[in-house]
């Protein structure tokens, strides 16, 4: 899976090591897709689905889609209006 970080910045850690911390989850920038539910990603032979309805989530299996809509998706979801 790739990744991006908005604004990295290096760190060192206690432990002596350095690297990238990240403090707000919305830094993470996603390249390749990722199911919305359980964050597994795209591959060349397993694609994601989509929600037809606002068609922004994406999810690895009716199950994960399923799940999703029940613990919340469905209020959230709006329709994706085109401009």
């Amino acid at each position: 899976m790739e990744i991006g970080i908005k604004e990295p910045f290096l760190k060192r850690f206690a432990d002596g090591t350095s690297g990238s911390r990240v403090d707000d989850p919305s830094d993470v920038l996603y390249v390749t897709p990722i199911c919305s539910r359980c964050f597994v990603a795209e591959t060349k032979t397993a694609k994601l689905l989509v929600c037809s309805r606002c068609r922004s989530s994406k999810y690895c299996s009716k199950e994960c889609q399923t799940a999703a809509w029940k613990s919340g998706h469905s209020k959230a979801c709006r329709p994706k209006v085109e401009a």
